[in-house]
């Protein structure tokens, strides 16, 4: 008797495990059809149905005629197997277990605070809170208005004043060419688009890429800029020999650049699509450098505002994803007391690459280290920060202003310690910090242009000469 209510015992246990398998399955396919969370479901679903329906009949055939529980109970272990996997199962794929646990907030880790030239700048205390320099330029390269935002002088000035377009009144006099005058005539078939015909062209100067021409009609003054070796082609009105490809960049180049429009940057306003020929307006008062050799000599607030209003300018096409790439004093112009940023580096090398005449694009001593070490300058591509190639040059440049010395950024190397020298020449030691960040060694240690326009626009004062 007992072995026979043991064995009626294994059987009916046997018979409610593989009943519960099949209706368990049964509910995880109809889960799948219901509530799919991928295409195959439903079908997948329906697969299982239909196996559940036939391991179902004949559970009721086993049960019905009395078979052995051997059957069953085989049955029941592989189906007690696949029972564990159910409830992954119908959580999953039914949805069942809605309730989602909340990922903690990811978190960016704050940037270390490195001591020395690497700390973040603070807004002078002895300044009012800074506003933005200028408002944002418009899309598709509007005119940039002088109206935009204020910066707060200094407390003793009283009312605020617009650092964009402020004219400086302590340049020299007039620009001079270095040669006679001669008669040039360009012929429609290499001149810039509505600069073909004769001109009054005389010799301004040569500077590391190109010779600059000051051109003069009844139409106006203008500068025409050709590669150093190719000045034949405004003295005779020859084409040159071009590579064609390049000279196919360099227009597209020229393109972009000519789209540019703000009151601190140099108007291109023509470029020849068959020979390697830019045309720009015409600085009238030069160059730093050439005020510099003429004795030219700023005072630190008159170089904050040179410095605030190329930043401006700097900010502004680091907006368009452009990089400028030769920030140096041959390379920022004045036009009318306002200084302003010519001679983009990407262009200049194009423009001597199709003359076949290579030149650098980079000018020795006013390189930033990335120009010089191929790490840094691989850091700064995979982090983002091509352009502030442009933050270390504009400090260099003010460093220059205002010790007469700057540092290659070989040098930075190679002669450890010279920047903090040079610092110390300089009286304000806001610009000395800011400064010092702008000239760190990794380019993404540096502070982004419109922090640096900012600080440098509440550390200027306006020019006496402004309204």
């Amino acid at each position: 008797m007992a072995s026979q209510d043991t064995g009626k015992g294994v059987h009916t246990g046997a018979r409610l495990l593989v009943l519960l398998g099949i209706v368990l399955w049964g509910l995880g396919g109809l889960g799948l059809i219901v509530d799919p969370t991928e295409d195959s479901d439903v079908a997948i679903g329906a697969y299982i149905l239909v196996l559940q329906a036939i391991a179902y009949k004949e559970y009721r055939s086993w049960a019905r005629d009395g078979r052995s529980s051997l059957p069953l109970l085989a049955g029941s272990l592989i189906l007690s197997l696949n029972i564990i996997a159910l409830p992954g199962l119908l959580l999953s794929r039914m949805k069942l277990g809605r309730l989602r646990i909340p990922a903690p907030k990811a978190t960016i880790p704050s940037k270390p605070r490195i001591p020395g030239p690497q700390m973040k700048l603070s807004p002078p205390k002895s300044r009012a809170t800074k506003t933005p320099v200028a408002a944002r330029v418009e899309a598709k390269a509007k005119p940039h208005t002088a109206s935009a935002g204020q910066v707060p002088p200094p407390k003793s000035r009283g009312e605020p004043h617009n650092i964009i377009g402020v004219q400086l009144g302590s340049f020299t006099g007039g620009y001079t060419c270095t040669g006679p005058k001669t008669r040039s005539c360009l012929p429609s078939y290499i001149a810039p688009k509505g600069f073909d015909g004769c001109w009054d062209t005389c010799l301004l100067g040569c500077g590391g890429w190109g010779c600059a021409f000051l051109a003069e009609s009844e139409r106006g003054r203008v500068v025409f800029k050709v590669p150093r070796g190719l000045e034949f082609i405004i003295t005779r009105g020859e084409a040159p020999t071009v590579s064609e490809k390049a000279l196919v960049a360099a227009t597209r180049e020229a393109e972009t650049v000519a789209r540019l429009r703000h009151p601190h940057l140099i108007k291109l306003l023509s470029y020849s699509t068959t020979a390697p020929i830019l045309v720009y307006e015409y600085a009238d008062q030069g160059s730093l450098a050439w005020q510099l050799s003429k004795g030219w000599k700023p005072g630190q607030e008159e170089i904050a505002l040179i410095g605030a209003q190329l930043a401006d300018a700097l900010r502004y096409i680091h907006s368009r994803g452009l990089v400028h790439g030769d920030v140096k004093p041959g390379n920022v112009f004045i036009v009318g007391g306002v200084v302003k940023l010519g001679d983009f580096s990407g262009l200049t090398k194009l423009l001597t690459q199709a003359s076949m005449h290579p030149g650098e694009a980079y000018t020795p001593g006013w390189r930033a280290p990335e120009q010089v070490y191929s790490d840094l300058r691989r850091g700064a591509a995979e982090r983002g920060y091509e352009n502030r190639v442009d933050v270390y040059q504009l400090g260099n440049l003010l460093l220059y202003l205002l010790t007469g010395e700057g540092v290659d950024g070989e040098d930075l190397v190679s002669k450890p310690g010279t920047i903090d020298r040079l610092l110390g020449r300089v009286g304000s030691p806001e610009l000395a910090r800011l400064i010092s960040s702008m000239m760190a060694m990794e380019p993404w240690r540096r502070p982004g242009m419109d922090e640096v326009a900012s600080t440098l626009a509440a550390l200027s004062l306006p020019s006496p000469s402004s309204p």
